[in-house]
């Protein structure tokens, strides 16, 4: 297009030049005729010299030579060979004045068209710049695209492209690439968005793509709640924000709004009712509360809230025991959690038991008393017809002794004539002290000899 319009131009400039050629030509031709000059178009150049003539003497003179030099003065015109100071000559020279003022013109006019031509085309000549060179606009780069302030091979006009090494950070200029991850995107893309949504961070990531926020990035606060922990969302570093899974407490409780309790001070720090505070403070730690049977310190450690029968014992109990206390009452409960009494080892103090009763009382493991077989608990002898004591069985075992032989001397607390042991064949008086075993022993109680020994019952009659 620049083209078609010099030449243009130029065609307008020569029909210009080819007017006030023929300007010339007719004022030349008018002032041959006046002057009678020769009409060969040597004229004008006659006048020419003559106005040069007149101007020097005016100069001579002191008059105005100013106007009548610039007036007179013709680019190239052939030098004055005669003067003339007539007024035909002067009419001459004014003639000769206004040809010269239009080829002046024509000169000009041709002038400034020739050299605006010289311009263009010396601009036309000018070397287009080539891929990296700084540039204002495609027409000077043979690519045709000026980007980033240098001539790129291409138009660059994709996501996160540039073609200057410094848009890039890396790279050289001229060649047309993406930016390096992290740098900032070029104006109009990848506009950056909040971190909660976890979507453009405004700046370029790897690949020529708009960079996201990074799996890094907080787009979501923690809560805690019953015992129950959402940890605080994140992103996942492609434009989606991700909320971790929700983590029970227990057997703690909640700390804060966003954070879980790590020890217990106290049992109200445990979730659950069934568990107590084991070793509180900074390393208290949240323990099920045992059942029957189990293991224990203090009632807190037990789910009955028993433990032994004093609080203080070894297992938890099932129930309140009782009887408590005394000899065979609950010391403690056992490995089912029922309550524990002593048993037949335990025997009743002295005080309770019966000498000589070959038995002994003993706890009975429910809370009672019972008698059991004592061997060692040898009967006494308080007559002479009972020798040799000892306790006799089966089960329970009883007192025993042997009978002294038949007619040993004795005596009676209840019976004043008693005074020999029983007869041994016989059981009935056996080991007792009677009166007589015959009529012979009648005469110690009546010395009449009238009384007769009833043999069976061993009595004077």
């Amino acid at each position: 297009m620049r083209s078609e319009h010099r030449r243009s131009t130029r065609s307008v400039t020569a029909v210009v030049i080819s007017a006030l050629a023929l300007v010339v030509a007719c004022s030349s031709s008018n002032t041959t005729g006046q002057d009678g000059g020769l009409g060969d178009g040597t004229a004008p150049f006659d006048a020419g010299k003559k106005l040069d003539a007149a101007k020097r003497a005016d100069a001579s003179k002191g008059k105005d030579a100013r106007t009548t030099a610039d007036v007179g003065t013709s680019h190239d015109a052939p030098p004055a060979t005669d003067v003339a100071t007539t007024p035909d000559s002067t009419a001459s020279a004014d003639s000769g004045l206004d040809g010269a003022h239009a080829g002046d013109a024509a000169h000009d006019a041709s002038g400034a068209d020739a050299h605006d031509a010289a311009k263009s085309d010396a601009q036309d000549a000018a070397p287009l710049l080539g891929l990296g060179r700084v540039c204002s606009q495609g027409s000077q780069c043979t690519s045709t695209n000026c980007v980033d302030g240098v001539c790129c091979n291409t138009a660059c006009i994709g996501t996160c492209q540039a073609c200057s090494a410094a848009q890039k950070g890396t790279g050289t200029d001229g060649t047309c690439g993406v930016l390096a991850p992290g740098r900032p995107a070029p104006s109009g893309q990848c506009p950056a968005q909040g971190q909660a949504t976890c979507g453009n961070d405004g700046n370029c990531g790897a690949g020529g793509v708009c960079e996201q926020w990074s799996a890094t990035t907080s787009c979501g606060s923690a809560a805690c709640s019953n015992a129950q922990l959402s940890p605080g969302a994140a992103c996942n570093g492609s434009g989606t924000c991700v909320s971790a899974m929700t983590v029970s407490c227990s057997p703690f409780i909640c700390a804060s709004a966003t954070a879980c309790k790590t020890a217990c001070a106290s049992d109200g720090d445990c979730l659950s009712a069934s568990d107590y505070c084991a070793n509180p403070g900074p390393m208290g730690t949240c323990v099920g509360r045992g059942g029957s049977g189990a293991s224990c310190f203090a009632n807190d450690d037990c789910a009955s809230q028993l433990c032994g029968t004093t609080g203080m014992g070894s297992r938890c109990c099932t129930a309140a025991c009782s009887p408590l206390g005394g000899t065979c009452g609950a010391t403690d409960c056992n490995a089912m959690g029922a309550c524990a009494f002593p048993g037949n080892a335990v025997a009743l103090p002295a005080s309770q038991q019966t000498p000589g009763s070959c038995q002994k009382l003993v706890c009975n493991g429910a809370g009672g008393t019972t008698s059991i077989d004592d061997p060692t608990n040898l009967p006494s002898s308080h007559s002479a017809c009972l020798v040799n004591p000892a306790c006799c069985g089966p089960s329970p075992l009883t007192p025993c002794f042997t009978s002294a032989p038949t007619g040993t001397p004795c005596t009676s607390p209840s019976d004043p004539h008693a005074a020999v042991c029983g007869n041994t064949s016989n059981s009935n008086i056996a080991g007792t002290c009677v009166e007589c075993n015959t009529d012979a022993d009648c005469e110690d109680v009546n010395d009449a000899g009238t009384l007769i020994c009833n043999t069976s019952t061993g009595t004077c009659q």
